[in-house]
């Protein structure tokens, strides 16, 4: 009686699956890819107006330090870019989040891979699903944070 209690309660329905995992998983993907694009952005916005306004201090009398700085500046954002790689971590994010978003909405409609599927074959492809793209992206993202900077 035990081992069939234990069963019951390791099985989720649907609806929690979504709610627990998906829709979770979607609110964290959304959040991690914002905040990349806006790193991305920010960093590559200051870098070009600190890059085009070095040769113009370089030109004027008395700037030299101000173009100094600047140039710094710009090194270390270029730097920072190379090395937390915002970028693509913002497309990873975005992509996993459109994933996620596209097989809930299959899923909820029975349509593509889950067309003409029962509730609980739909369900177990479903979660195989998910899982495999949660699995991919972490892959694609503990690959890309340990891969040896290149210049």
């Amino acid at each position: 009686m035990a081992d069939k209690n234990l069963r019951l309660q390791l099985k989720l329905n649907p609806e929690e699956y979504m709610k627990d995992r998906v829709s979770f998983k979607i609110k964290v993907y959304t959040s991690l890819g914002d905040r990349h694009r806006w790193l991305y952005y920010s960093t590559s916005i200051i870098s070009i107006v600190c890059a085009a306004t070095v040769p113009v201090l370089i030109k004027s009398t008395g700037y030299l330090v101000h173009a100094t700085v600047l140039s710094l500046v710009v090194t270390i954002l270029v730097s920072l870019e190379k090395l937390f790689l915002f970028r693509q971590h913002w497309r990873n994010y975005d992509s996993i989040d459109s994933y996620l978003r596209r097989e809930q909405l299959y899923f909820q409609t029975r349509a593509g891979d889950y067309k003409g599927k029962g509730d609980e074959d739909a369900f177990d492809l479903f979660v195989k699903r998910i899982e495999e793209g949660i699995k991919s992206e972490r892959e694609e993202t503990i690959e890309m944070r340990t891969r040896e900077v290149t210049k």
